[in-house]
């Protein structure tokens, strides 16, 4: 769709922290940004996490989430180290090394499985996988079908925000806005219920999982990201909303 004088006006549906580099991003593009959150991400109280052992050959992490509890850890007495420490996604990443101070293995394919597949051989190894609650079990499947014993810890909760459906929906419903981005199945699941009528927008997926929450529904996804990261959900939003 042409720009014209002004851009799309597109939902980001993360916590305001998490889509505030995308959301400059998309304005750098005339696009036109605007929060949505529909879920609400809360930690675990670490205190009533219990670990049966204390060290781990390897630690394999998901979200960037999962390290903000790792580095409160590392810091209560007998905490875990990470010599070798496997994450998936830049955001992830980037918290590993300017956070933990570690350098992560990362895999070129933004999944659990290709997680698993750089780990390279892992039999005998013990693994830590910090998750949150609402995680596929893909991970730790395949790290144990590939001999590894792996310890899971639920470290965060995915809750629905009512406030950031509701405002979606009201918007959505004025035709003040022209296409949505989701970024997980949760945040699917706010939406719909929400009553938010996706049908009225384009739909933006930043990966297969969340596409099948979509497709699953009814709704169709106007792009899904090639990468599973805001650099794919730039270019896909970008190349459709600007054409």
């Amino acid at each position: 769709m042409g720009l014209g004088t002004t851009g799309s006006r597109v939902a980001l549906t993360r916590q305001a922290a998490d889509n505030a580099a995308l959301a400059g991003r998309l304005a750098q593009a005339r696009l036109r940004p605007v929060l949505c959150p529909l879920v609400r991400v809360a930690l675990v109280d670490p205190a009533v996490v219990r670990l049966a052992r204390e060290q781990y050959d390897w630690v394999a992490a998901t979200s960037r989430r999962a390290l903000v509890w790792l580095d409160w850890r590392a810091g209560a007495v007998g905490g875990p180290r990470w010599e070798r420490l496997a994450c998936v996604g830049s955001a992830t990443a980037d918290y590993a090394r300017h956070v933990l101070r570690a350098e992560p293995l990362v895999p070129r394919t933004h999944t659990a499985r290709a997680l698993a597949q750089v780990m390279g051989d892992v039999s005998g190894a013990s693994v830590l996988w910090p998750r949150g609650d609402l995680a596929r079990p893909t991970l730790g499947d395949a790290l144990r079908q590939a001999g590894a014993d792996v310890e899971e810890a639920v470290v965060y909760r995915t809750l629905p925000d009512p406030a950031g459906a509701a405002r979606l929906r009201d918007l959505t419903a004025d035709g003040a806005l022209e296409a949505v981005v989701f970024a997980s199945p949760s945040a699917v699941a706010s939406a719909l219920a929400g009553g938010v009528e996706l049908s009225r927008l384009r739909c933006y997926s930043i990966g297969p999982a969340t596409t099948d929450a979509l497709q699953a529904s009814g709704v169709a996804v106007a792009a899904q990201a090639e990468s599973h990261d805001d650099d794919g959900l730039l270019a896909a939003i970008v190349k459709s909303e600007t054409r």
